[in-house]
């Protein structure tokens, strides 16, 4: 609703008029990525992560294969808006609530007990303050460096960035890939998982 309603205003300021049809494109991505964000966190929970990484190579390539072929039709910023926003949010939940037939128990929609859910609520709010740190350092990024250091400058910046991600920057998101499924096993003895956390941390950090 909030994005179709920035659509709304866009349309009628003639600089941002183009703009508008993309992002009621992408409030349609906003949409469809809700049971796609449920059956991220379902699998995860179930640590079936085989059924993760198949479903994602699926929609990477899925993806990919649309963008390319609609960036090749000329389609433009739609080739990206929807391959990133729309279909990027559709192979999880199509996973769970047509190839595995999910649906909410009766009665889910009742007053929850919100005692129950603390230990949820936690966790949770751990990833939100996560995201909300990476959102921060790059919008502060984007305000202060290119008015200190120039917009060649923040260029490279930038390139060297891409770089890393690419190159040594896969070596951090394989560990952390191939680590996640083993951490929460030794998450109940707090001295064993303090230990097995900070050993992952140190290696990450000698690969950065």
């Amino acid at each position: 609703l909030l994005c179709n309603l920035v659509a709304g205003v866009a349309w009628l300021l003639p600089d941002y008029r183009p703009v508008a049809p993309l992002l009621h494109l992408a409030s349609l991505g906003l949409l469809v990525d809700a049971p796609n964000q449920l059956a991220v966190t379902m699998l995860r929970r179930d640590m079936d992560f085989r059924r993760l990484r198949l479903v994602n190579g699926v929609g990477v390539l899925l993806t990919a294969a649309v963008s390319v072929t609609l960036g090749i039709k000329g389609a433009g910023a739609y080739a990206m808006i929807i391959g990133s926003n729309v279909l990027h949010g559709v192979p999880y939940g199509f996973d769970l609530l047509v190839l595995r037939g999910w649906r909410p128990r009766g009665g889910w929609l009742g007053r929850p007990a919100w005692r129950d859910y603390r230990a949820a609520f936690r966790f949770g709010a751990q990833g939100c303050g996560v995201a909300l740190l990476a959102a921060a350092r790059g919008f502060l990024e984007a305000l202060v460096l290119p008015r200190a250091l120039g917009y060649e400058a923040f260029g490279l910046l930038n390139r060297a960035q891409v770089l890393f991600v690419t190159t040594f920057g896969r070596v951090n998101n394989l560990i952390l890939e191939t680590v996640y499924p083993l951490l929460p096993r030794s998450a109940q003895d707090p001295a064993q998982f303090a230990r097995h956390a900070g050993l992952v941390a140190q290696t990450m950090l000698m690969v950065v």
